[in-house]
Formats: structure tokens, C-alpha cells, sequence
């Protein structure tokens, strides 16, 4: 789940789109931590352009931006713990169990030319 303060907008009930800090046309990632929000003008406005350009003449901005993009990811670090005592407890009872990483997923669906489907 994405979590980003929004700040209060301009106008009312403009919906809000999931905005790359660094553009995925220059090697950003679909990442939490490359993510943002923004309104559709502003989104547009940017364009592929890099965060720190666009917001060059708005520091307090792209200041409170990059600062989200660096905030801890308590939320991730919740779930490894969860899914390592769920995984040894399971264990100790003798269930089988197979683990995999997302490194792997990525092999595999590479290897077989299968597109990432989220």
C-alpha cells in the first residue's frame, strides 16, 4: 500500500495519480520509495523530467518530496518479520514448506518471457 501525505490541494477533488520521483525512462523503478503523488496537470507538467528539475523553483516542495522517498519502510520490515516466524513455526511443526524470493520470481519469469503483470 502506498502511503504519501497529501497535502492540501488547490482545488477540490482533483484525483491524485501515482507519480516516478526519478522517471522510469531514465532508470526509475516501480519502487514505494520512487513513488509520489501528484494532480494530472502537475503530473503532466513533469513529464520524464527528473523531480529535482521540475521542482527547482519550489524547494520546500521537492524538499518534502525526497523526503518521503528516503522515510523508513517500517511497514515492509513488519511483514519480512511476520513471514520468518510464520515460516520457522510451520517449520517446527513439519509441515512442508518452500520458500522463494522475488529474486527468483524475476529469474523464472524472465527466463520463461513472461511480461510482469502489476
Amino acid at each position: 500500500m502506498l502511503r504519501r501525505t497529501v497535502t492540501t490541494l488547490r482545488k477540490e477533488n482533483m484525483p491524485l495519480q501515482i507519480e516516478h520521483i526519478h522517471p522510469r525512462s531514465k532508470g526509475g523503478t516501480n519502487r514505494v520509495s520512487n513513488l509520489t503523488l501528484a494532480c494530472e496537470p502537475c503530473n503532466l507538467a513533469k513529464g520524464t523530467r527528473d523531480i529535482k528539475a521540475f521542482l527547482a523553483n519550489k524547494p520546500e516542495v521537492k524538499k518534502r518530496i525526497l523526503a518521503q522517498a528516503k522515510g523508513t519502510l517500517k511497514d515492509a520490515s513488519a511483514v519480512n518479520a511476520t513471514r520468518w516466524e510464520l515460516s520457522r513455526r510451520l517449520q517446527a511443526l513439519g509441515l512442508p514448506l518452500e520458500c522463494g524470493s522475488g529474486g527468483l520470481t524475476k529469474f523464472n519469469r524472465l527466463s520463461q518471457g513472461l511480461d510482469k503483470a502489476h
